[in-house]
Parts: C-alpha cells; sequence; structure tokens
C-alpha cells in the first residue's frame, strides 16, 4: 500500500517548524500564518564609555518607542556573536600609520580566536482574525479589490516599523534595515550552522525549504547538523536590573545566540494579566485554616504568608505604573545558544567563560600523576589558558596521554610536588591551588596532615575529589569524603567533591574548575566543605594503620 495524501499530516522536518513563507517586499517575509516580519540590523551606543544616566534614558526612549506598539506586535532581539573571520581594510595617509596597522593585521591573523558581536531587531505584525485572510489574498488570483487590500496590510506594517526605527536611529550609532539578501543571509543564520550568503532566488517562495539545509535533531541533547546544541534559557528575572546588565557577553570567547522574544501586550490585556497574578498572591496570603479560623473566631490572622503579600504589592505596584503609562508588558522569552561539533567542548563553554570572567581572564595549570611516595610524574608541564581554543588544547593533550600506574598511596608526596612546582613555576599567581584526586587514604610517606599544614602555611589552597567507584573492602574507606574533608582539604574556599560514578568524573572536574576560576576568594574566607557523607570524624592516620594491619610493615 502506498500513501499518497498530498501533504505531511504531521512536521517531519525542520522546514516543517519554521515559518518562513514568502519575500514579498523590499525586506519584508510574510509568514505562513498571515503575519508580516522585517529586521534591522542595529548598534548600540558604547557601553564602556557611557555613564549610567545615559543608558537609562536609552533605555527610557526605548521602552516609550516599544509602548507605540499593540497587542499583535512580537519584537525578537539577538545578538550573534562569531569569529571573526577578516581584518578591516584601511587607507592611511603615511606610512608609519600603515605599518603600524600591518602589526596589527599580522597579530589578529596569527592569534585567530577574535569574536565580533551583530545585532539585529525583528519586527512581527499578526493581523487580526478578519483581516489575516486579507493578507493571504495576494498569493492568488482573484479581484483587484482583495489584493488591493492585502497591499494596505503591508503597506501599514511598513510604515509602523518605519516610525518605530526612526525613533531608534537617534540614539543608535547604526541602525538600518536588512535588504532581501541580507534578510535571507540572516534567517539562514538562526537555523544553521553553515555562514554563507543567500542569494534571492527569482521566485522568493517557500523559504522554509529553501533556508533549512542542517536536519535538527531533537532530545535532552539537541544537534543541528553534525553541531551539540546547549541551550540556557531565564525563567525569572532580578528584582531590579540596569541597563547593559548583560554586557558581560560582549567579552566571551566563544560562538553563541543571545535570542530574546517579547510578545507586546496593549495596555487593556496587561491590566486584565496583572489583575489576575495580584489577586492570585493576594490570595496565598492565609492558608484555609486561618481563613477558617477567623470565621470562627471573628479576628484576623496575625500571621499572613509576607511572601505572597509581598508578590501581591509588587503586581499592584506594576498596575500603577502600567495606568500611569510609565511602563508597557510583555511575554518574554530569553535564550542563550553555544553549540560545538564536540558534545563536551560545548558543554566546556561554561569553564571558558568562568576564565573570561576571572580577575585577569587567565590560568596556570599543570596536570601530574602520583600514587606512592616515590612514584610522581608531570604529566603536562605549567601552561597558560586564556582562551578557548588553549583549554581545548590543554584538554586534548590529556587525553593523548599514556596514563601510569603504581602501588600505594601517598598524598602527602603528591601535596609536596605541588608546592614545589607553584613554587617553581615563573607566573605571578592571585591564587595557589593543588587538586588531589585519588581512591584511597594515605598509607605511604609522612602523614598528610603534616605536609597539608605546611602548604596551607604557604598560602596555598587544596581541594579534594575522592574517587569513590569501588565498593569499600577492609582495606579501604566507606567515607573517603569525610577523610579527605578532615584530613586533605584546607584554605580559604576549599571544597570536596566526591565521584560515586565514573560518568560523574567529567562533571565534577568541570564544577572544581568554574569553581575555582570563577570563584576568587576573599581574605578570611571560611573553608567550604562538601562532603556528602554523614557519621564521625575520620582519623588521619586510617590509612597508615590498615597499611600496617595488612602488610605488617
Amino acid at each position: 500500500m502506498m500513501h499518497l495524501a498530498e501533504y505531511r499530516r504531521r512536521a517531519a522536518f525542520l522546514s516543517d517548524y519554521l515559518p518562513w513563507a514568502a519575500l514579498i517586499a523590499p525586506g519584508v517575509i510574510l509568514n505562513k500564518d498571515g503575519a508580516f516580519q522585517r529586521t534591522a540590523k542595529f548598534r548600540g551606543p558604547d557601553l564602556d564609555s557611557s555613564v549610567p544616566s545615559e543608558l537609562a534614558a536609552i533605555s527610557q526612549r526605548l521602552s516609550s518607542a516599544f509602548r507605540r506598539l499593540g497587542e499583535r506586535w512580537t519584537l525578537f532581539i539577538e545578538a550573534q556573536r562569531l569569529p571573526a573571520q577578516t581584518y578591516p581594510n584601511s587607507s592611511f595617509t603615511d606610512p608609519a600609520s600603515a605599518l603600524i596597522d600591518a602589526e596589527r593585521r599580522a597579530d589578529f591573523e596569527a592569534d585567530g580566536s577574535h569574536f565580533e558581536s551583530a545585532y539585529f531587531l525583528t519586527f512581527a505584525y499578526l493581523p487580526p482574525e478578519d483581516t489575516t485572510a486579507a493578507s493571504e489574498n495576494w498569493l492568488f488570483e482573484g479581484t483587484g479589490t482583495s489584493r488591493r487590500q492585502a497591499w494596505d496590510l503591508v503597506d501599514t506594517f511598513r510604515d509602523q516599523s518605519d516610525r518605530i526605527l526612526n525613533q531608534i536611529e537617534g540614539f543608535m550609532s547604526d541602525c538600518r534595515w536588512l535588504d532581501d539578501t541580507e534578510t535571507l543571509t540572516y534567517l539562514h543564520s538562526t537555523i544553521s550552522t553553515r555562514r554563507h550568503t543567500v542569494a534571492v532566488p527569482d521566485t522568493p517562495m517557500h523559504l522554509d525549504a529553501l533556508l533549512a539545509d542542517e536536519a535538527l535533531t531533537g532530545g535532552l541533547s539537541p544537534m543541528l547538523g553534525r553541531a551539540h546544541l546547549r541551550v540556557l534559557t531565564i525563567s525569572g528575572f532580578p528584582a531590579v536590573t540596569i541597563p547593559g546588565i548583560l554586557d558581560d557577553l560582549n567579552r566571551l570567547g566563544f560562538a553563541y545566540r543571545w535570542s530574546t522574544r517579547a510578545m507586546l501586550m496593549d495596555k487593556g490585556r496587561a491590566q486584565s494579566v496583572l489583575g489576575k497574578i495580584r489577586r492570585q498572591w493576594f490570595a496565598k496570603r492565609k492558608s484555609l485554616g486561618a481563613i477558617l479560623k477567623e470565621v470562627m473566631t471573628n479576628e484576623q490572622a496575625v500571621l499572613v504568608d509576607n511572601d505572597a503579600a509581598n508578590k501581591a504589592a509588587d503586581a499592584d505596584a506594576a498596575l500603577q505604573d502600567l495606568g500611569a503609562d510609565y511602563a508597557g508588558y510583555a511575554w518574554i522569552t530569553a535564550t542563550l545558544v553555544v553549540w560545538d561539533e564536540h558534545a563536551d567542548t560545548a558543554d566546556d563553554k561554561r569553564v571558558h567563560d568562568a576564565i573570561a570572567k576571572g580577575a585577569i581572564g587567565k590560568i596556570a595549570v599543570t596536570y601530574f600523576e602520583w600514587a606512592g611516595g616515590h612514584f610522581q610524574h608531570v604529566v603536562k608541564p605549567w601552561t597558560i589558558i586564556d582562551t578557548p581554543q588553549s583549554a581545548i588544547a590543554f584538554a586534548e593533550e590529556l587525553g593523548e596521554a599514556q596514563t601510569r600506574r603504581g602501588r600505594r598511596t601517598s598524598i602527602s608526596a603528591a601535596i609536596d610536588l605541588g608546592v614545589q612546582l607553584i613554587e617553581q613555576a615563573n607566573v605571578v599567581p592571585l591564587r595557589k591551588v593543588i587538586d588531589i584526586s585519588g581512591d584511597g587514604a594515605n598509607n605511604d610517606g609522612r602523614p598528610v596532615t603534616i605536609a597539608r599544614d605546611e602548604a596551607a602555611a604557604k598560602g596555598i589552597a587544596i581541594n579534594g575529589l575522592p574517587v569513590m567507584l569501588k565498593q569499600a573492602s577492609y582495606f579501604d574507606l566507606d567515607n573517603l569524603d569525610l577523610y579527605y574533608k578532615d584530613c586533605v582539604v584546607t584554605g580559604p574556599g576549599a571544597f570536596v567533591i566526591p565521584i560515586r560514578e565514573r560518568h560523574q568524573f567529567v562533571d565534577a572536574t568541570r564544577t572544581k574548575l568554574i569553581r575555582e576560576i570563577a570563584e576568587l576568594p576573599r581574605e578570611g574566607d571560611a573553608v567550604v566543605q562538601k562532603a556528602q557523607s554523614t557519621g564521625t570524624n575520620a582519623s588521619c592516620m586510617s590509612g597508615e594503620r590498615q597499611w600496617r594491619d595488612r602488610m605488617g610493615n
């Protein structure tokens, strides 16, 4: 039997989910649901040189401009941070300036880790239901009246969006509408990891199928083509924000897309939504039992849910701002998307972000293996990590290194070697940290507490990643994480992260790096201990005692 249906009843490809239908006017897209959309490229003021009052004024003017749009308007604001492929050409009047620029070009092309940001603002308008069909009439042959009504809708959409953009141009360094080629190229960049210019076809129809050139795989680990996607969504907002609060995104050393969708509400709709929210929180101030008690005793309850009362007051304040036309409201969806052909690299963008946000934007790392008191091997000497590329290269070299195995466990010797390597490093660190990861207690060399205390006296913090994969026997500790907490870790901000499953090792290492890099402790900070076992304090000589009981020496 053959399936001969003319159309698919279920979405099967990425193009089936895309809204774009046709290019009907310069830069104007007709969507499948009858909506219109057009995109502008803009660049805002320099946040580093702008004073807060200037940014606040710009924010107010943007709010005033967008409030002029009604219920059926949606705004899409997107920042794309991508590798800078070319160095801009310049002309100079003297050879000295040209020579300086030539050196800059050489540095730029040699580094290969430069990124630039592009910003886009898309207006989308869905006509009311009684006119949506009219916006589709121009696609079919019919009376001139129907086609005229459809074009009237397009002209109205263009006029309204032009007025808003004209208001924005006054305080933007660059703000212009995209032409047809730029529009298709931009839409293609939102659904594909391939970066190239998209030419306008002779008949610019079926844009969904034209622009989608990579398959999308859903699920918990989504992929677009060969790239693994990781999506971060903001589910709540702080009580107070400032203009440019996310300026740190402009300094990240990897590619991403930051997208914000605002589905605008008119004043009546916003009043209805805020009023409902206020009623819901106001009703939660008192429990059902408290209300029944008030009815029976005819006395007001003394205790109420202050959190619910505060949220009801917050909704009431929002209604007051809305009534006075100080603010408008919208349904907001904000997401940050990163991608890479390697899943681990896509996850490790968090480590790269932590490095970029550190005190000086770089870390120095060395890696060594250890076992007994006479078995230590430096696998990777001191390496400066200051870009995503250097972090990936360091991780790849570790992955290719041959693992060696040794007998016995000397945590004290490992600490001593770590101290020696730190003292020999040709860097001036803001913080010195040794990470110890092992599967047993110290049973060789001098007591671990002596080595730990000597390291602490030199201002070195020690963190622990106890490996607890095997089932504890007579010769092993069933509370190795407590042993590490009591006997190994030390210093400001020190922590223990137990590893109980093999798949947890990568996540634990990533968490450790993020904490160490991003959470630079202040003088006098307390020790942060993350042991998961419960029980009495571990004996710091338990490993040596078990070895003597087992081997007799």
